[in-house]
């Protein structure tokens, strides 16, 4: 599933982005941090999912999943943000004024609160990818019957 996530990400970029962005490559190319950032968001997927009352299941055949509404995608984008600070802080990063990866600092380590709309954005898009990365390992996203 991580590299799913990678793959993903690196579709959804924007086109001027995919230029110049350092993680758009395969996979297997990335820097080990860079891997374990992908395998974390992909682990927290379930996590996500049990928040807004769904699951994650095999795929039977013509099976459609649920989609994620507006609401359920701004919740979870501001749990993505929280993880990826979380895990930011891990590797010993810390927030500033600009980013700058050799000195592990970034401007986005900020509460959601704080974040700009085109950095909420990015998270949003991680959420919406969701569903594509579940259904690329052959899962779908089910409602939990109450």
């Amino acid at each position: 599933m991580a590299e799913q996530v990678h793959r993903f990400f690196c579709e959804d970029l924007p086109e001027e982005e995919k230029k110049t962005h350092s993680s758009v490559r395969p996979f297997a190319e990335l820097p080990e941090h860079e891997q374990e950032q992908n395998r974390d968001q992909a682990r927290d997927i379930p996590f996500k999912l049990a928040r807004i009352g769904r699951i994650a299941v095999p795929k039977q055949e013509g099976q459609e999943g649920a989609p994620l509404i507006d609401d359920e995608i701004e919740l979870l984008a501001e749990l993505e943000h929280d993880r990826w600070v979380a895990l930011k802080e891990r590797d010993g990063w810390r927030r500033g004024a600009q980013t700058d990866k050799p000195g592990k600092v970034h401007q986005d380590m900020a509460p959601w609160s704080e974040l700009s709309e085109p950095a909420k954005d990015k998270d949003r898009r991680a959420i919406r990818r969701i569903p594509g990365v579940l259904d690329a390992v052959s899962y779908v996203i089910v409602r939990v019957p109450v």
